[in-house]
């Protein structure tokens, strides 16, 4: 499976990361940076529990994790009207009778899958409830965030005075599994601004959520559980340093063997 395509599941983690168009940029001013976090969080905060991040001049990555059911569930209610009709076709459900009811409308939709599935045959020639139930969460954890895409790249194309796509067009995300790998992801986040030589030390004031956890301030992000990934402040700034260390001596070293 494409990791286009890889449904969020609920209280799964993901990498997610994606890029600008050709030489675009995703932050062609300063101020972008703070613009994006604010509307991620204004967007997805009710979504996503939110881990580490890293913003760079043509990209970004995410370190999250969708929430439980209930949560997801009452966010999208509040701010989801319809169901689009994209997702209906995907599911290949098509109605029995489209003049009887409009299942398009989310809280009906939710309604039906849930409090009378016996009754879903009688409205689709194809599909059972339980699994266009599934289905829809994933889709409300996904749309959610395209919306957030869509409505930031209006600003910066208001702002630029530029037209067309700012984003490829399908965001990229990866399943995350076991403390090991949550581990790896964030390290590499956060080493990604020195990667692109966009920083030098992890202490340099950069556009990652590094500092965020060697602070006090109060914050969106999981700081807590990932700091107790690292066993605490200390030994996550340690395991940072060497990390981007190795790095540096391991590309140092593929130089040497090239030349």
């Amino acid at each position: 499976m494409s990791d286009t395509t890889t449904p969020l599941q609920l209280d799964k983690y993901y990498h997610i990361f994606n890029r600008c168009n050709a030489s675009e940029w995703v932050f062609p001013q300063t101020q972008n940076y703070t613009y994006f976090l604010s509307q991620y969080k204004k967007y997805m905060l009710r979504y996503w529990k939110t881990y580490a991040y890293a913003l760079l001049p043509n990209h970004f990555h995410l370190l999250v994790q969708i929430r439980s059911e209930s949560e997801l569930l009452a966010a999208a209610l509040e701010d989801f009207d319809k169901i689009s009709k994209s997702w209906f076709n995907n599911q290949k459900l098509q109605l029995v009778n489209e003049a009887a009811t409009d299942l398009q409308n989310l809280p009906d939709f939710v309604n039906l899958t849930q409090h009378h599935p016996d009754q879903f045959s009688k409205h689709f020639t194809s599909g059972t409830a339980q699994e266009s139930y599934r289905s829809l969460l994933q889709w409300i954890a996904s749309e959610r965030f395209r919306r957030f895409l869509l409505s930031y790249a209006k600003s910066i194309r208001s702002q630029e005075g530029n037209h067309g796509s700012l984003f490829q067009k399908i965001f990229r995300r990866k399943p995350v599994e076991g403390l090991d790998n949550l581990r790896q992801v964030t390290l590499y986040l956060h080493r990604n601004p020195i990667h692109h030589g966009y920083a030098i030390d992890m202490g340099d004031e950069s556009w990652s959520s590094y500092r965020s956890f060697l602070s006090r301030q109060s914050t969106s992000l999981e700081r807590q559980e990932v700091l107790g990934w690292f066993d605490g402040v200390i030994p996550f700034q340690q395991t940072h340093e060497q990390y981007v260390d190795e790095w540096r001596h391991t590309k140092q070293w593929l130089i040497e063997i090239d030349q």
